[in-house]
Parts: C-alpha cells; sequence; structure tokens
C-alpha cells in the first residue's frame, strides 16, 4: 500500500505539481491541481486500500487487511488476464 502511495507522491513532486523539480524542463507545465482517487488490491495477501488526492494532498485508506494466507488462493480474473497480457507482451519482443 505504501509503494503505490509513494510512487503517487513522486509523481505529484516530480511533474505534476507547482513547484515540482521537472518545472522549467523539456516544456513541462507544473501547474497542476490534482485530485481523484484510485483503489488498489495488493496480489500477495489481497490487502485492499486507497489512495486519494485531494488539492495535491495524497490520504491512503485501508479499506480491508490483507492475510499473507490469502496468497495461497486462485488468481483473481483480472489477475489473470495482467498475467496472460504481460505474457503476450514478452512473446511481441
Amino acid at each position: 500500500m505504501m509503494r503505490a502511495a509513494s510512487s503517487t507522491e513522486f509523481l505529484l513532486a516530480t511533474f505534476l505539481v507547482p513547484g515540482a523539480s521537472a518545472e522549467g524542463t523539456s516544456e513541462l507545465t507544473c501547474d497542476h491541481v490534482v485530485t481523484g482517487m484510485v483503489v488498489g488490491s495488493r496480489r500477495d495477501t489481497r490487502e485492499l486500500y486507497s489512495i486519494t488526492v485531494r488539492d495535491n494532498d495524497v490520504e491512503v485508506e485501508l479499506l480491508w487487511p490483507g492475510n499473507p494466507r490469502w496468497s495461497d488462493y486462485p488468481s483473481l480474473a483480472y489477475q489473470i488476464e495482467i498475467d496472460r497480457f504481460r505474457e503476450w507482451v514478452t512473446k511481441r519482443r
């Protein structure tokens, strides 16, 4: 959960918000105000969390705690599709 939040904070601080470190390079405009939500699930424990950004402020909320024993459960439908897509991309190279 924290890795995804850290990635979101990195993208904001590097490319998007006023004062971002990439400001002024390669004609990037770093003047955005970001608001939105992403819900994620850890594949290994099935932990469910949300990352909400309101006016460039990142907030993480645990929605359902994960359990390491759940990693033995069969893959969910969306995980199977992600794996199939990754395999297809690898074969195309």
